[in-house]
């Protein structure tokens, strides 16, 4: 929390938005980045979510627990403060075919 609260009195702050919603409700089509600390149990739900509503491109960084079905980009850290840096690929159901 101290660095939530470091963050948003720096002059970072006009760069990021901070929600606190439910995340199960909460569409997150409109992001280019997204940011989750989760617990282990709602990775595999949340990896399906990102795979609905992100668009191409987005970038996702997850900490603590990696996304089991992709790749990273990148890895920072090691042990409970690993990080892991994902890209949105273009998923065939996106696409509508006509």
């Amino acid at each position: 929390m101290k660095a939530l609260r470091d963050l948003k009195s720096s002059e970072y702050r006009k760069l990021c938005k901070f929600k606190t919603v439910d995340l199960w409700k909460y569409n997150l089509k409109n992001y280019d980045n997204v940011c989750i600390f989760g617990v282990e149990q709602m990775m595999e739900k949340l990896d399906q979510k990102f795979h609905e509503e992100l668009k191409p491109g987005t970038r996702i960084v997850v900490c603590r627990f990696p996304l089991k079905d992709r790749k990273p980009i990148e890895v920072f850290g090691s042990g409970i403060d690993t990080v892991w840096l994902y890209f949105q690929e273009l998923y065939i159901h996106q696409i509508l075919l006509y």
